[in-house]
């Protein structure tokens, strides 16, 4: 039985050990040091903060793409990693803005939760009719988004840090693009994938805008100060 042992050699009465297969701790000692050991196990059993992820993907035309990045570049952006993050009135301004205009199309809203320093996974699968432009015969497209995400609460700081890893994949082209960068509770980082040509034919892939917001719940699954 796998374990350890530590006793102090001043007083035999006093001793600790634990069963690092059964996770069982025995303890051996006055009221004063169980007292202490059983305090310390309550500090120990404090849960790490939970964040709900909301993820949405946009597919959006080139010329879209192009006017909304110039517009909502400088609005909160990270300057190390040149990227938006809205407040959430710009992100309802945003999203209102961005579903308005022609040919947008939302290909994935999901939401996921996790704690603190711990990585969720977020994909979608859509799959697009279209005629091929070379045999003229209908075909499917798949647009397989995949967002990998750690967020870390900072302690002291109202800031939630984001490790944000996307792949953008439709058929034989993709993109690969990552950050690092801090959102507040309930503000949304604003990424943009533009795919390119698909390796399988000479269609034109449109861009895909990503919106990731981290939201702070407490165990009963409610939200805290984020506006949203």
């Amino acid at each position: 039985m796998g374990g350890f042992v530590v006793t102090d050699p001043l007083a035999n009465q006093r001793a600790v050990f634990f069963n690092d297969r059964t996770g069982v701790l025995f303890v051996r000692g006055t009221l004063a040091d169980l007292d202490i050991i059983e305090k310390a196990l309550e500090a120990l059993k404090v849960a790490p903060p939970e964040i709900e992820l909301e993820a949405r993907f946009f597919e959006v035309e080139p010329n879209t793409s192009q006017g909304i990045w110039a517009e909502y570049f400088n609005v909160g952006a990270d300057s190390t990693n040149q990227m938006p993050v809205l407040t959430p009135t710009q992100f309802k301004r945003f999203v209102t803005d961005l579903e308005a205009r022609p040919g947008t199309l939302l290909r994935g809203f999901t939401r996921v939760r996790t704690l603190s320093a711990r990585q969720a996974r977020i994909s979608v699968m859509e799959k697009n009719p279209v005629v091929d432009p070379m045999t003229g015969k209908g075909r499917t497209l798949e647009l397989r988004p995949v967002l990998d995400v750690i967020p870390y609460l900072l302690s002291g700081n109202p800031s939630i840090q984001l490790e944000l890893v996307a792949v953008m994949q439709q058929e034989t082209s993709s993109v690969v693009f990552s950050a690092s960068l801090p959102a507040l509770d309930g503000h949304t980082v604003m990424m943009l994938a533009d795919v390119g040509k698909s390796g399988a034919s000479s269609e034109k892939l449109r861009p895909i805008v990503v919106l990731i917001t981290p939201i702070l719940v407490d165990p009963a699954g409610k939200r805290g100060s984020s506006e949203k």
